[in-house]
Order: C-alpha cells, then sequence, then structure tokens
C-alpha cells in the first residue's frame, strides 16, 4: 500500500478518537479516565509520514536498557507507518519495568528495513523469507534477554503504565503465568476485555464494543485466554512449553493455545486492567475470514479442537456474556460496604482494609468493594484495587445500593465495616441478599468511644 493510502487510514483513526468519548456517562468520570489513552493516540497525529524516521532517531538515541528484564517483540510486515508509531509510544514510556525491544521483520518490502535496521538501541531482525506471525514471534522469543517476554502488534500504542502492570501482576498472583492487557479501539470502545473459550472451540471477547471505564472491565482476573496482541510470559515458561505451537502457521489461535498450555502447566492465565493498549484491529491481516490470512482463523480452529478435545469438553456452550456479568471465582463472592476508598499510604484502618481485601481476592474470592459514603473513582487508589483484583463500584456507574442490590444476586458474604455504615446499609443487605452471610468488622471499640464522649461532653444523649 502507497505511502499516501497508509496515512489517509491513520487519518481516519484520528477522525475516529477525536470523535469518541460520547459512550461514556460522565462528562467529568471521562475527562479524567479517558482523556489520557485519548491523549496517547492524538500525540502523533500532526507527525508528516516523512518526519517518522527522523523522530524514531531522535526517540531511540536515549534507548539504551542494558538490564531489561523484558523483552518487547514485535513482528511487523509493512504498515511502518503504523510500527513507528508504536514504536515512538514505547520509547516515550517511564514505566519502572526496563525493557528491550526486538522488532521481527517479516521481509516488508515497504521502508522498514532502511529505516529501524539503523535505529540506535532497538534490535532488528529480519527473516530471511516470509515466514508468518507464529514463526517471526518465536525467533524474536529467541533473541531475547529479558526474564519476561511481551509479545506486542506493531498496529498498537501503549498507554503509559502498560508494562510495569503485567510485570506487577506476577507479583501480586504467584500463580500467574501468563497476563494480557486491556485492549482499546481508536474511537475509545472496548475491544477486548480477556477472553472465553466455548465447548466447540469457538471464543469470544469479553466486554467488546461497551465502555472501557465500567467497573466490571477493570480489574485484574483470571481468564481462558488473552489476545496475542500484548500479552506478557515468562521466558523460562515459554521455552518450557515449546514455544508458539507451529501447526497454527503462520498465524491465529496460536495465541489462544499457549493459554491453554499455560493452564495445563497448573497456572493461571489473567486479564489486568490497568495495562492499556490502544489496537488497530485489522490492520495487517484484515477482518475478512474467507481470504488472505484471515482465513486460517477458521481452518485453525479445527486444528485447536483437535489437540485440546479433552479439555474443551470441560468448557461452557458457547452463550455471549452480558455487559454486567461478572464471573463468580472459586471461593465464592463477597461484597465488601465501607465508608470511602482506603488510602493506605495515609492512614492505619485504610492499609487494614486493603490489606483484607487483598487477602480475600488472593483466596479466591471475586470482590466487590464499595466506598458507601464517596462512591467515586480517587485516580490513584481505586487504580490500586482494581490492580490487585478487586471490582470497584463507583459513580457514574454505581447509583444506590438498593438497586445495586436488586441487579446483583449471589454474593456468598456481604462483609460491613464500621458502625455508621452498618446503621445504613444492614436492612436493606438482609432484605434484598438474603442468602449472604454478614460480617460486620466494628472497625474501632465504638462502645468505649462512645462512652468515653458522652464522659467528656457530659452528654445524656451519647450516655
Amino acid at each position: 500500500m502507497a505511502t499516501s493510502n497508509i496515512s489517509r487510514e491513520w487519518a481516519r483513526i484520528v477522525r475516529q478518537v477525536r470523535n469518541a468519548c460520547s459512550s461514556l456517562v460522565s462528562y467529568r468520570f471521562r475527562r479524567r479516565f479517558l482523556e489520557p489513552i485519548r491523549q496517547q493516540v492524538l500525540r502523533y497525529e500532526g507527525i508528516p509520514s516523512a518526519e517518522l524516521p527522523a523522530r524514531l532517531a531522535e526517540a531511540f538515541a536515549q534507548f539504551s536498557p542494558e538490564a531489561p528484564r523484558a523483552s518487547v517483540i514485535i513482528p511487523v510486515f509493512n504498515k511502518f507507518e503504523y510500527t513507528a508509531r508504536c514504536l515512538l509510544s514505547l520509547a516515550a514510556l517511564t514505566d519502572r519495568t526496563p525493557f528491550e525491544i526486538i522488532v521481527v521483520d517479516d521481509g516488508s518490502t515497504d521502508e522498514t528495513q532502511q529505516v529501524l535496521a539503523e535505529l540506535p538501541g532497538l534490535r532488528f531482525h529480519r527473516n530471511p523469507e516470509n515466514l508468518g506471525f507464529v514463526d517471526s514471534c518465536n525467533a524474536g522469543a529467541r533473541l531475547a534477554r529479558g526474564n519476561y517476554l511481551v509479545f506486542l502488534n506493531n498496529d498498537t500504542l501503549v498507554v503509559p503504565g502498560w508494562i510495569e502492570a503485567l510485570e506487577d501482576t506476577f507479583t501480586a498472583r504467584q500463580d500467574c503465568g501468563l497476563v494480557g492487557s486491556m485492549l482499546i479501539y481508536p474511537n475509545m470502545s472496548l475491544q477486548e476485555a480477556g477472553g472465553q473459550v466455548f465447548r466447540d472451540g469457538s471464543a469470544s471477547n469479553r466486554g467488546k464494543g461497551q465502555d472501557i471505564g465500567d467497573p466490571n472491565f477493570n480489574f485484574l482476573r483470571p481468564v481462558d485466554y488473552c489476545s496475542g496482541a500484548s500479552i506478557m510470559i515468562s521466558a523460562g515458561l515459554f521455552k518450557e512449553i515449546g514455544e508458539f505451537d507451529t501447526r497454527y502457521r503462520p498465524a491465529y489461535y496460536e495465541d489462544t493455545d499457549l493459554a491453554f498450555a499455560v493452564r495445563r502447566a497448573g497456572l493461571q492465565v489473567y486479564y489486568q486492567s490497568a495495562s492499556k493498549v490502544v489496537h488497530f484491529e485489522g490492520i495487517t491481516a484484515g477482518k475478512n475470514t474467507s481470504q488472505g490470512v484471515k482465513a486460517f482463523q477458521v481452518t485453525n480452529r479445527l486444528r485447536f479442537c483437535e489437540k485440546w478435545k479433552d479439555v474443551l469438553a470441560r468448557q461452557p456452550e458457547r452463550y455471549e456474556l452480558s455487559k454486567d456479568q461478572v464471573l463468580g471465582g472459586a471461593a465464592g463472592r463477597i461484597l465488601v460496604i465501607d465508608n470511602q476508598t482506603p488510602k493506605p499510604d495515609r492512614d492505619s484502618g485504610s492499609l487494614d482494609m486493603f490489606n483484607t481485601l487483598r487477602i480475600m481476592a488472593r483466596l479466591g474470592y471475586v470482590v466487590d468493594y464499595l466506598p458507601l459514603y464517596r462512591p467515586k473513582f480517587v485516580p490513584r487508589y481505586t487504580s490500586m484495587l482494581q490492580k490487585e483484583g478487586i471490582r470497584c463500584l463507583h459513580r457514574p456507574y454505581f447509583l444506590t445500593l438498593r438497586r445495586f442490590l436488586k441487579q446483583n444476586q449471589g454474593f456468598d458474604i456481604v462483609f460491613i465495616s464500621r458502625i455508621k455504615i452498618i446503621k445504613k446499609a444492614y436492612g436493606l443487605v438482609r432484605r434484598l441478599a438474603p442468602k449472604a452471610k454478614i460480617i460486620f468488622n466494628t472497625v474501632d471499640l465504638n462502645f468505649l468511644r462512645v462512652g468515653r464522649g458522652a464522659s467528656v461532653e457530659h452528654s445524656r444523649k451519647l450516655q
């Protein structure tokens, strides 16, 4: 495709991004939550195609990781303009995780080799012939120096915090074998929040087309698989599994197969919402499953079913996951109600609640947290809970406790903190969640506090 046509494609994407946001239900929340992601795309809009090589040279002049903990592997075939912008977004990251970048050129005929082979700080490998996605990824993995491998599509832009959120998941969950990112369309709607595989080998992207701010899609949770557009796995495990299975050459179902192999090894596959990627889906392979490389999505499904027929027999029948559905955890479901979002670096009560929630999640519960007096999104602290696997209820998505309990059934435990909160919530919980066990966390010796207050204030009412 000519450079001018690619530029028109990018102009179309920019128009989508500029017109985004209308689906989000609150303007204030939209500005706070969505704007940083939208700006990550728009910051590259004004770069003319002819200037991309110079911008890359400038960006990578200082990019030289000496001891990378992760290796970002990007297979490419033409589409230089997308690859260049992806690389610019990577070079601009200030994440805590040091990483190297390995670009595997699968026989591009545009300016990809000419520009990228000369970039300082970038490791460039060109296949001797066009091998396809699977073999290109495996070739990049064999060149990697990092403890973790990150497979990233070239038609993506990464959002700050992307790679450290992936790495942090391995610390937060000792059973983590593979973790994937939230994938976002350029119109700022959700592409994928992890995937579900059904008994017939077909798959569904959870949350496709939905609001990326919805709490249902913004917490760490186990999934069947994550799209290979952005996934992290330890280098040792990838080698032990046998890399991407070459039966899926040239592409499609290799990421689903890898996730199943991780689970067969006794580890878990996680979706990490804190790791966000804008993905321009279908740029390289298209979207028509009846022609080109995309046609392998159909034939490779048959290969996948043949290999994993025993496992697939235990998968559910195909159905559409609803927008509001929260999958149950191995231990059950807990609703935790407190007064406000904990700030564990500010006070001991918050630290206690934060760690209580972490323990619940690590025991295998699906945990919903409701700060009843102040149900709002607190950028730093709400995000900390979400990264630990807590679904945080907040406005504009949460309206009232009564409405929430009517719409959400199946809680095994309702854990209520503080006497003021239980006075407000107990009646509703007992009436609308009659089967749930209620645990009251007093937080303080309240009778002693009130008694001393009565003595100091000489208050008959308090007494």
